[in-house]
């Protein structure tokens, strides 16, 4: 394939990731979409966009059901982790969200997490609790999976 034809499969490439209802920035600086599930119609994401070595995300994915998060053994049932510590979770990343500044991309409300719904948290261990993690919390009320990351 000559250098011209290279560049112009590149270039229809990123236009495609461009308008796929996702950020091409995404795709490129958190290579993460394979810790939930496919599925998804559209998301918005709010990326650190000063992110370094802390950063702190807050992403919200729309599913048309919930069936990918029940067949998915990553995700727990909320009544098995508890409301209080998912809870837990979002008062402080609601907490750095405003720190940075950044309170009017969050919208997170805590009244929906329910015990049918299904969450995923990843901690650092040389860390406490607060410092570093990830949740992937999926209402299914809404079928909105939020997604937050705290690396403070």
């Amino acid at each position: 394939m000559s250098p011209l034809r290279r560049i112009a499969a590149l270039a229809a490439l990123a236009l495609c990731l461009l308008f796929a209802g996702c950020s091409f920035k995404s795709l490129v600086r958190r290579p993460f979409f394979a810790q939930f599930p496919k599925g998804f119609t559209s998301c918005e994401e709010h990326f650190d966009p000063e992110a370094f070595q802390d950063s702190v995300d807050y992403c919200k994915y729309f599913y048309p059901d919930a069936e990918g998060f029940k067949a998915d053994a990553r995700f727990k049932p909320v009544s098995e982790v508890g409301t209080e510590s998912i809870a837990g979770y979002f008062e402080n990343f609601r907490g750095w969200m405003e720190t940075c500044g950044r309170l009017s991309e969050y919208d997170f409300d805590p009244a929906v997490i329910s015990g049918d719904d299904f969450v995923k948290i990843r901690t650092e261990p040389h860390f406490t609790e607060y410092d570093d993690y990830t949740l992937w919390y999926f209402d299914v009320q809404s079928c909105t999976m939020y997604y937050i990351h705290a690396n403070i």
